[in-house]
């Protein structure tokens, strides 16, 4: 048999008839491909799939074809086209969700493809995702293989970094039974009914939980200061906010650079951070160079006050956190007295939240500031947003179910980060939602939601104006552009 003929010549000639496509071709031999399978076939059948050019342009390419073949024999038969499309460098903005589902649904039959794409490094978006699904499977069905490739990586010396990553995650794998626990006790405590065991549970709660996670916070950095006032209560106000910028890329510069332009022109009477302040892992601590470098030559040079809020990179670091809310000591332009925290500014209340962490102790200290407000406005700024038009992600149950009956009725503003773009969604109650998220880090694509109102994959920032009369919202682009615009009144 003529190879090269089978190989190039009926790939060519399937293309265009009308007996099927060679996509369909090679789904259908990729489904079939089994441990045994010899190497021409699956490069066959990732050719007609059209994952892979048919022609091998370079040594380069050929092996990768030969690697993504022995990733592939890895899995099941029946999951070999969800592995090729994870593969496929054309779906790196869902292949890290497509795997996740092809977990859930393939349980540990999944395991030895995840231990494979984190030894050849090739995991979607990088290994510690992998690395995290693999615990996830340890600690739901006690996974053996997954367990015994994470000690691997933990004890090995050649990959520190990997090392590293392995080493967290087991930990977060053992202490998953403890949070299951602290779950339990939240329950039992809100069926009680009784403030007092709530209170006794939510001050353990904020003990424990991070340490739980693999992150540590010192106890006495927790509780809020009284509310404070920023602005006299007679003003109008101007404010800046954006999310996810802290990784000193040039697109976070060019959004830096436009607040700044803006606020030459218009001056913001202060700003406000939506969380993941510090890419990949957060501030290392109140001296880190970054201060320096990615927030005050940035961010300082506006001459204004910045209230910031928690995102879940800024939790990565184990002292990160802490260290975010002591630099408020040493900066005029950084000032976060804790986790979670109020102020007044004009006829507004501001509530700045940590959803990383959303302890009954922060909900608790909600539920009393909101009803002792006597503020005109109302509003809430945190990490996580509650709805998602991102293509990757969904709605945020744990907050939709614990967080919005507290604030539905009761604020009339939530702006959120963590979504990589501008996002703008339907009210609930009289509560307003939008997302601010384009700070600088890589965007994120987006799909429709049945509570969408606006969406943009573009980097920016929001600009809002407070008076007595009413809240006035835009998100602006990166060119300075205005994208959106709205007016809420009472």
């Amino acid at each position: 048999m003529n190879l090269r003929f089978l190989k190039w010549g009926w790939v060519s000639s399937l293309k265009g008839t009308n007996t099927g496509t060679s996509a369909q071709w090679g789904q259908f031999l990729a489904g079939r491909l089994g441990p045994a399978t010899p190497l021409f076939f699956t490069f066959l059948a990732l050719a007609l799939a059209g994952t892979w050019p048919a022609r091998a342009q370079s040594p380069a390419s050929q092996r990768t074809l030969a690697e993504n073949s022995q990733l592939l024999n890895q899995l099941p038969s029946e999951l070999r086209r969800q592995g090729m499309a994870i593969l496929d460098p054309q779906n790196r903005s869902t292949s890290a969700a497509a795997l996740s589902a092809m977990q859930k649904s393939g349980g540990v039959a999944v395991t030895p493809f995840l231990i494979a794409l984190v030894d050849a490094n090739r995991c979607p978006r990088d290994r510690r995702y992998c690395s995290r699904l693999l615990a996830a499977s340890v600690a739901d069905s006690g996974d053996a293989q997954a367990r015994a490739a994470l000690e691997r990586w933990a004890g090995a010396n050649d990959d520190p970094q990997l090392a590293r990553i392995a080493f967290e995650q087991l930990y977060s794998a053992d202490t998953a039974p403890l949070r299951k626990l602290l779950d339990k006790r939240r329950e039992d405590a809100q069926a009680s009914s009784d403030p007092a065991a709530l209170r006794r549970y939510a001050q353990m709660e904020q003990q424990w939980l991070p340490l739980l996670n693999g992150s540590s916070f010192p106890p006495f950095l927790y509780p809020p200061p009284p509310l404070f006032s920023v602005k006299p209560a007679d003003a109008s106000i101007r404010f800046v906010a954006f999310g996810d910028f802290g990784n000193s890329s040039e697109d976070e510069k060019i959004v830096a650079g436009e607040v700044l332009k803006i606020h030459e022109k218009k001056p913001f009477g202060f700003g406000i951070t939506l969380g993941d302040n510090f890419y990949p892992r957060g501030a290392e601590s109140t001296s880190d160079p970054r201060w320096h470098d990615w927030w005050e030559k940035l961010y300082g040079r506006l001459g204004i006050p910045f209230y910031p809020s928690l995102g879940n990179h800024d939790w990565l670091n184990s002292g990160s956190a802490a260290a975010e809310v002591l630099y408020s000591r040493q900066s005029h332009s950084w000032q976060m007295p804790s986790p979670y925290y109020t102020y007044t500014a004009g006829p507004a209340q501001f509530f700045a939240l940590d959803t990383a962490y959303l302890t009954e102790a922060e909900l608790l200290w909600l539920k009393d500031e909101l009803q002792k407000s006597r503020a005109k406005w109302k509003i809430v700024y945190a990490h996580h947003p509650f709805y998602s038009a991102t293509a990757t992600r969904g709605d945020n149950k744990v907050l939709i179910e614990r967080l919005l009956p507290l604030l539905k009725d009761s604020a009339d503003l939530y702006i959120a980060g963590h979504d990589h773009n501008l996002q703008v969604f339907k009210p609930e109650g009289k509560l307003h939602f939008i997302v601010a998220g384009g700070g600088g880090a890589n965007l994120y694509d987006m799909k429709q939601s049945g509570r969408i109102q606006f969406k943009s994959k573009t980097h920016g920032f929001a600009v809002v104006e407070v008076n007595e009369r009413s809240i006035k919202v835009k998100l602006i682009d990166s060119s300075g552009k205005t994208l959106y615009e709205n007016e809420i009144t009472s």
